[in-house]
């Protein structure tokens, strides 16, 4: 997607990036047009044996349509046939319909910081669904996992 002044520029962030191939980065078209994407990396200083589901995004007129959920699936495809046997990602607590997104996929909060107990519960609360509480305690209640380096 064209970058705006201020926001992502693909060839500063994604191209340079060691894990970047073509081959890993998904579209949905409608048409000729890319509405949504979603890329599939690999950060072996995190996680060696994981992949990496980064830069999803779908476009605003085409947001709340479901592309999210092939997206998704496209990249952790990818993973598994680069050998990948699990898979994480990073995103802010705002992104509510990607977080909504990642949990349908089966992605479960990991804990790197103590304020997470708090900012999940508030993410949980603000999704709507009153199983999550419930659903996620164990991991709630659970360990901090800081990441190396």
């Amino acid at each position: 997607f064209a970058a705006q002044p201020g926001q992502f520029d693909f060839e500063k962030v994604m191209r340079p990036d060691p894990s970047y191939l073509p081959e890993r980065i998904f579209f949905a078209c409608r048409g000729d047009e890319p509405v949504g994407t979603a890329a599939a990396y690999h950060r072996p200083r995190f996680l060696p044996d994981a992949g990496m589901l980064h830069y999803l995004g779908v476009l605003p007129a085409h947001a709340g349509r479901g592309l999210g959920r092939p997206l998704v699936a496209a990249a952790l495809g990818r993973m598994r046939r680069d050998g990948r046997r699990r898979a994480w990602l990073s995103t802010d607590d705002f992104r509510l319909p990607a977080i909504a997104t990642y949990l349908r996929a089966g992605f479960e909060p990991l804990l790197v910081h103590e304020n997470q107990r708090r900012r999940w519960a508030e993410v949980f609360a603000a999704l709507g669904w009153a199983d999550l509480s419930e659903r996620f305690a164990g991991l709630l209640a659970g360990p901090i996992h800081p990441l190396p380096g």
